[in-house]
């Protein structure tokens, strides 16, 4: 696998239980250390348009034909705007790895869910995200799941990805970006 693979991380911002919206941040990334750019839009608080949006940026890109990867923090986005990692990656053509610090508890997203509408729906997409696996770093595990790519080859693509933390750079810097948008300056780690 080449080292200079160009990814697409994103992230959402912070958001208050009242507010209706909030930001969505892609970077781009080249190897582990090149920005080329980044996407911007907005999502809906628990909404059910993630999937849509994400499909929209990257197939509207001008980064699109060079893309290799699509790296998400979770499959939540503004709360419970949930990600449908298989059409997104059917979609735009491009393996997708969710990466994740911790496992999730899926009973406590499950009763949450039940308080969201069309949360039957929104659970049913976060099982759908397949199994996860985990990959040993210097403080513990890192956790991921992913579709339209092997185990092996999704591993490799985290790991040439990392450069500062446990997170692919475009995941990292695209977190910082929606923080400081969102809160006015960057704010905790990735």
């Amino acid at each position: 696998m080449k080292p200079l693979i160009r990814q697409i991380g994103f992230d959402d911002g912070f958001f208050k239980k009242s507010d209706k919206n909030t930001v969505l941040v892609g970077c781009v990334v080249r190897g582990n250390d090149l920005i080329e750019g980044f996407l911007f839009d907005k999502i809906s608080v628990d909404g059910d348009e993630a999937t849509r949006k994400l499909v929209e940026l990257v197939n509207s890109s001008k980064f699109k034909d060079t893309l290799k990867v699509v790296f998400l923090k979770g499959v939540t986005l503004g709360g419970f705007n949930t990600v449908d990692i298989r059409e997104l990656s059917e979609e735009t053509g491009l393996p997708v790895i969710v990466v994740l610090r911790k496992v999730p508890d899926m009973e406590k997203i499950e009763r949450a869910l039940n308080k969201v509408p069309n949360g039957k729906e929104k659970f049913r997409r976060i099982r759908a995200a397949g199994r996860l696996y985990s990959i040993p770093r210097n403080r513990g595990k890192l956790y991921f799941q992913k579709t339209g790519i092997s185990k092996k080859d999704a591993r490799e693509l985290i790991e040439i990805s990392i450069k500062t933390g446990n997170i692919p750079e475009s995941l990292r810097i695209s977190h910082l970006v929606a923080s400081a948008i969102t809160l006015g300056q960057s704010r905790r780690r990735a």
